[in-house]
């Protein structure tokens, strides 16, 4: 039994180095379409919170204002995904209701849904709760809150939303309309399991260790977060910067892809 779990974990190592090889060739890359720019603006910076939830609730706590936030609910619904376009927000005893600007469904694995909303936020602890009708699969259930900070420098944050199956077997990508790497970037997504190898990349070039889609933020949620250096931002190269995903062993759904390139 040993030698033939070995034998698969060669198998395993070899296969990530042949089809590495193969990464920087765009015709192996498979460009999603579904993910669209919701937020492009010099002068900002961002920072992400947020976790899985085995229920409807989750509270955040902001220790200052915000002008701008971008509040993200994604899960699959056990009726009509459209139940879950409104959430609601509570402040102390206020409640704020919520509803998604920017909403999409797919049915590739069940009924999923990802919302997002736009809001102006104080100082306070927040406890968002679910308004539709049902509550979703906590299997794929997650928060997240982009906070995005007013700089005086010229750095410029973009934002990109969409819900797409990326599946075993191929390479998926998302085009940053961008003629050079970002120094940070940050992915919000579910359904990933650890131990399944997936990895996030920029043309080619590994964010991290492997197994990136690890539950990191929760059951099956992942928030992850990477800076690039000025050594490694030269060697990402090519005619468009495209952040990637190989799933390898599992059905990966990425929701936002956040990233900030110098002014």
């Amino acid at each position: 039994m040993k030698i033939v779990f070995a034998f698969l974990l060669l198998a395993l190592s070899l296969y990530k180095v042949v089809f590495a090889a193969s990464l920087t060739d765009e015709k192996s890359r498979r460009l999603s379409k579904k993910y669209s720019s919701i937020f492009n603006q010099k002068g900002y910076d961002f920072k992400v919170l947020g976790s899985s939830t085995k229920n409807s609730t989750f509270s955040y706590e902001l220790s200052r204002d915000y002008e701008k936030v971008l509040l993200i609910w994604s899960g699959e619904s056990a009726g009509v995904p459209s139940e879950h376009k409104n959430i609601n927000l509570k402040l102390n005893d206020k409640i704020i209701k919520v509803k998604a600007k920017h909403f999409y469904e797919n049915y590739t694995q069940g009924k999923l849904f990802l919302a997002v909303a736009e809001l102006r936020l104080k100082k306070g602890t927040y406890t968002i709760k679910l308004a539709g009708k049902t509550k979703p699969n906590p299997k794929y259930y997650g928060h997240a809150m982009v906070l995005l900070e007013k700089q005086k420098s010229e750095n410029r944050v973009k934002i990109f939303a969409g819900l797409e199956a990326f599946y075993p077997g191929s390479l998926h990508g998302v085009d940053l309309k961008a003629k050079s790497a970002p120094f940070k970037i940050a992915v919000i997504g579910g359904h990933g399991l650890k131990g399944n190898g997936s990895t996030n990349l920029i043309n080619g070039k590994p964010l991290g260790r492997g197994d990136d889609w690890n539950g990191s933020s929760g059951e099956r949620w992942d928030i992850d977060q990477y800076y690039i250096t000025v050594e490694k931002q030269k060697e990402i190269v090519g005619k468009k910067i495209v952040f990637e995903v190989d799933p390898l062993l599992q059905w990966l759904f990425p929701l936002v892809i956040i990233g900030s390139w110098e002014g």
